[in-house]
């Protein structure tokens, strides 16, 4: 099976690779504030 990397395909592509992945960095985003904030307050 033979995908045309047409701009679509392409976009479609981004779009899904984004969405897969803005949940992951959102929670390492959270846990490294986290991290720093509790590292901060033990200080």
């Amino acid at each position: 099976m033979v995908v045309e990397w047409s701009p679509f395909v392409f976009w479609v592509v981004i779009v899904g690779c984004l969405a897969v992945a803005s949940p992951i960095m959102a929670g390492l985003t959270l846990a490294a504030a986290g991290t720093v904030l509790l590292a901060g307050r033990k200080r």
